[in-house]
């Protein structure tokens, strides 16, 4: 199972995985209710029929209906009908990446690479709402000067949390467009920041003397704490628990 993601209201989880070790990978999805009983009691089924090696990355739309995922282009796949189709056309510089949907608006940010071979992308956004299954999807609008390795949103829709090519962290506030710079260059491994449960923190991994560890800074900014003492090892993947 690659990139569980919750659906909005945590009734069911989307995941990627392969009916054979080493084979193509689709889209699946369980129920919450009757986990015990999985995978006929909770409805564990298979989504899609695509049988790629490039999936990646997954958000579900507000009223559950669809899954939006990465294929080289963003697709989706209704849930009732599993039919699949196109969100975006990639433009030939490599896949469109990590999409997330923002449950405030309809808009699916997600990244497009403009150069081949670099890391990441720059910021654009699709208004789904504008979305036919089985017709061309509309050209994105990009937010110019947005370049990104990593990002994600807060819980209220409001803000991104990202990450630049050389490693510093930022928000962007959707409102306004505009960065507020988070924690400065980190290029000795990628800082993979979250928010709070409040949005009042980030937490993110750093390179101290001996080891990463994980230093949490207040959004309005000031001085980072460190929070672990590793003296060897890696840190990833941070979650942030709700309380």
């Amino acid at each position: 199972m690659l990139q569980p993601t919750w659906s909005l209201d945590n009734a069911a989880l989307a995941f990627i995985a392969s009916q054979t070790v080493d084979g193509p990978l689709d889209i699946f999805m369980a129920n919450v209710i009757g986990s015990n009983t999985c995978p006929t009691g909770n409805n564990q089924r298979q989504l899609t029929q695509i049988g790629s090696s490039r999936l990646d990355g997954m958000t579900w739309s507000e009223n559950g209906q669809r899954i939006y995922f990465s294929d080289y282009n963003i697709k989706a796949v209704d849930i009732a009908t599993t039919y699949v189709f196109d969100a975006t056309l990639a433009t030939g510089f490599g896949a469109d990446r990590m999409p997330i949907l923002n449950p405030r608006d309809d808009l699916l940010y997600f990244l497009r690479p403009r150069e081949i071979g670099v890391e990441g992308g720059q910021l654009f956004v699709q208004d789904v709402s504008e979305l036919t299954a089985g017709l061309e999807p509309p050209q994105p609008g990009g937010l110019l000067g947005v370049y990104t390795t990593d990002m994600t949103l807060n819980r209220t829709g409001e803000d991104l949390l990202m990450t630049s090519s050389d490693g510093a962290v930022f928000i962007m506030r959707i409102t306004t467009g505009s960065p507020i710079p988070i924690a400065e260059s980190l290029v000795a491994l990628p800082p993979q920041p979250v928010f709070s449960p409040d949005s009042q923190y980030i937490a993110f991994i750093g390179l101290a003397a001996v080891a990463p560890q994980i230093y949490v800074i207040p959004r309005i900014g000031g001085d980072a704490t460190v929070i672990t003492q590793h003296s060897e090892g890696t840190v990833q993947d941070i979650q942030w628990a709700e309380n």
